[in-house]
């Protein structure tokens, strides 16, 4: 791949922790079954201790949530258990409420997934792959309908996703335009556009691989200059951080935060990109640190 020289510094990082808050569990109703083995736990982004954290989820009213499943084999027309899954992820997108948890089987599921119910603090929804396995949000390239459109869409807030991949959209891979939002653990690539857009605030982008995106720009045919980026934050949102992500070979800028603030870039491995590896573009207050 062509680089042209990078603009800003190249950043290799170490990890860093979030103290995490357990997603609570709400049984009672058909999808509710159990919980598969190995279930991991939904976390939130928290600047508090464990003993805060207990304390102030004990101060703020929970709901238990159901747990719904999704898997390749499934049926739309199934109560979302285990057993019986549903056979689309938008299926269970618009089943989900304040607590739950959708469950994502391994598989390729060509279709464009649009997360718009919200969860609140205590009790974020969830959309998790499901335990040692790795689901596919695919476009084939001919997904999503439209021009400047997403994939994997999240405008609901207080929504968590964790460990799905997102790969060959005809715009952007992941578009998060609604507030309070986690995203984490994704592989997300071959996008046309950015992998990653952030326009909604205090949102969080952690353990993410992102590579191969802004094809629009594919050996600078478009953008001789690179001007794509791959993780950015822009159009106005306030209180991103991206933080613990690996970003590479993308055909533009790798991490950029655009006409943002309170943007926090740390602990990221950013690297081989076709323009700078990190961009800071008409933005206040951005914090830059490993």
């Amino acid at each position: 791949m062509k680089r042209y020289p990078v603009l800003a510094v190249m950043l290799v990082l170490m990890m860093s922790r979030t103290a995490a808050l357990l997603a609570p569990a709400r049984s009672g109703s058909a999808a509710a079954a159990r919980l598969p083995a190995d279930t991991p736990t939904a976390t939130w982004l928290s600047g508090e201790s464990d003993a805060e954290i207990t304390a102030s989820a004990a101060a703020t009213r929970q709901v238990q949530g159901d747990f719904y499943y999704v898997a390749t084999n499934g049926d739309d027309d199934n109560p979302g258990t285990e057993e019986q899954p549903f056979r689309t992820i938008s299926k269970g997108a618009r089943v989900v409420q304040a607590g739950d948890t959708l469950y994502v089987r391994a598989g390729t599921y060509h279709e464009q997934v649009i997360v718009s119910t919200s969860g609140t603090e205590p009790n974020p929804i969830t959309l998790s792959a499901y335990p040692g396995e790795q689901p596919i949000v695919d476009g084939q390239n001919s997904l999503p309908p439209g021009s400047w459109n997403c994939l994997l869409c999240i405008s609901g807030e207080y929504v968590v996703v964790d460990g799905v991949g997102v790969s060959n959209s005809t715009g952007y891979g992941v578009k998060v335009s609604g507030s309070n939002n986690r995203i984490q653990s994704m592989n997300v690539h071959h996008n046309y556009l950015a992998g990653i857009l952030v326009t909604g605030d205090n949102n969080l982008i952690e353990s993410s691989t992102v590579w191969s995106n802004c094809r629009s720009n594919e050996n600078g045919l478009q953008y001789p200059e690179g001007l794509p980026a791959a993780l950015i934050a822009a159009r106005s949102p306030s209180n991103t951080t991206i933080r613990n992500n690996t970003v590479y070979n993308n055909w533009g800028e790798g991490i950029s935060t655009l006409e943002a603030q309170y943007t926090t870039i740390e602990d990221n491995v950013v690297y081989d990109n076709y323009s700078a590896n990190i961009y800071i573009d008409n933005s206040s207050y951005v914090l830059v640190q490993r």
